[in-house]
């Protein structure tokens, strides 16, 4: 039964495009792809298959640090996994959110952080070009282009950073 599920996300998979960089982060001057513009692509494409998905909590971990202003920030660490489920079948998999926040939302950003690198890896979703400053153009690098009709995605160039896993959810 589960190679119905695989179909059903490997037609979603086929419908996916580049996603534009909606999101800003002004303190460290980049763009990036939020949850958001991923949930509001892939959700309606995964509930007319009848797909869900789900967290659960495995690991956690808290601590707090200094911040440069003297304050606290609460860094909260959470891995999770996640079940993706057809009520038929059903895979799984692992990601880590990481986050620091000076108030109350260090775990709901954690989740959010990792609920992003599921929906990026189980999908494959890409941004339509890597141009962050914290990750500069490699010599050489094929420019990610937009995908043609029936084509497959183009691949944006190598990250520096392995491609985004554990950042804060707040800057991407």
């Amino acid at each position: 039964m589960t190679n119905n599920l695989i179909a059903k996300l490997a037609d979603i998979m086929e419908k996916v495009e580049a996603m534009s960089k909606e999101g800003k982060n002004e303190f460290q001057r980049f763009d990036f792809v939020t949850v958001y513009q991923q949930l509001e692509f892939v959700r309606p494409l995964m509930a007319s298959a009848g797909i869900i998905m789900y967290p659960e909590v495995t690991e956690k971990s808290f601590s707090e640090t200094q911040t440069r202003a003297g304050g606290t920030s609460t860094v909260c660490i959470l891995t999770i996994r996640w079940t993706v489920t057809d009520g038929e079948s059903e895979i799984h998999l692992t990601t880590i959110g990481e986050a620091h926040d000076s108030g109350d939302k260090a775990a709901n950003k954690a989740q959010t952080a990792a609920h992003k690198q599921a929906l990026t890896k189980l999908f494959m979703l890409t941004p339509d070009e890597d141009n962050d400053a914290n990750s500069p153009p490699e010599r050489g690098a094929a420019q990610a282009r937009p995908r043609a009709s029936g084509a497959p995605p183009a691949l944006p160039p190598a990250q520096a950073n392995g491609g985004q896993y554990g950042t804060c959810p707040e800057h991407g």
